[in-house]
């Protein structure tokens, strides 16, 4: 569309059009700006034409940055809003089921705001602020429980390198950790040496993660699905963040879950 003006009514405007040139093939961002100079005998005007397109282009880079900028606080937010939830209900299992033994409450919540924070470290340390690694999470979290004190019981993994989204990731960690420490405290006698597996990968467009134990399995009786004791009650509920579904597996020795969820990243 163009617009005329009569000289004589106007003595400055400005504007920005875009301008589709057919030598550099790409739309440009043209500044078009009239001056107006008299004296008592002339009246002269300019038309300038100035070429802002690395300006403008730039402009909407930071505009871009900018909206990433407050998507991430909102989302750093998000994270900070759920993990203090997730502590605060496992603190509220914890004293429902241990009641004045508050020493153990605050080792067993120590270990998961650890495993929790390992999470966070990785993002912070990766280019990728949404996702985390599921081997190398794995690894990170059985290293720190598998140390030196734990040194009777070796753990090993056959574990695939997929990336987790931060939603699976911190019940996924909290998982091994919560199993991991069962199999410590429980499944083997002081000193006894024993092992640990963590399997994970991609079946049929669904994440498996098996983790079983070669130590003495559980009391007989217990059933999983239904559980009466605190440990199996916090990792159903972190199996149903991951919306996942669990069965044991059939050993003939130890203890181990299967656990089924969906490939979403």
């Amino acid at each position: 569309m163009v617009q005329k003006f009569e000289l004589n009514e106007i003595n400055y405007f400005e504007k920005v059009i875009e301008y589709k040139s057919p030598f550099y093939h790409k739309t440009q961002q043209l500044f078009l700006y009239l001056e107006t100079y008299e004296d008592t005998t002339n009246k002269i005007s300019f038309i300038n034409i100035k070429d802002v397109t690395d300006e403008y282009e730039k402009e909407n880079e930071l505009k871009v940055l900018l909206n990433d900028q407050k998507v991430l606080i909102k989302e750093v937010h998000h994270r900070v809003k759920n993990n203090l939830q997730i502590i605060l209900s496992l603190l509220n299992l914890e004293l429902r089921f241990h009641d004045g033994d508050y020493e153990w409450i605050l080792n067993k919540t120590r270990n998961r705001i650890s495993t929790m924070a390992t999470i966070h470290q990785q993002v912070y340390d990766s280019s990728d602020s949404a996702h985390v690694d599921a081997l190398k999470c794995t690894e990170v979290c059985l290293q720190k429980l598998f140390g030196s004190d734990n040194s009777n019981i070796k753990f090993h993994l056959d574990v695939e390198s997929h990336e987790l989204s931060m939603d699976k990731a911190i019940p996924f960690s909290l998982i091994l950790n919560e199993l991991a420490m069962n199999s410590i405290n429980f499944a083997f006698k002081e000193n006894e040496e024993g092992n640990f597996y963590v399997k994970f990968g991609v079946y049929d467009d669904m994440y498996e993660l098996d983790i079983w134990d070669d130590g003495v399995g559980l009391p007989e009786g217990t059933d999983i699905k239904n559980p009466k004791t605190l440990g199996f009650t916090i990792i159903k509920s972190l199996i149903s963040q991951l919306d996942g579904e669990y069965n044991e597996l059939p050993l003939s020795k130890g203890f181990g879950i299967k656990i089924i969820f969906k490939n979403v990243i």
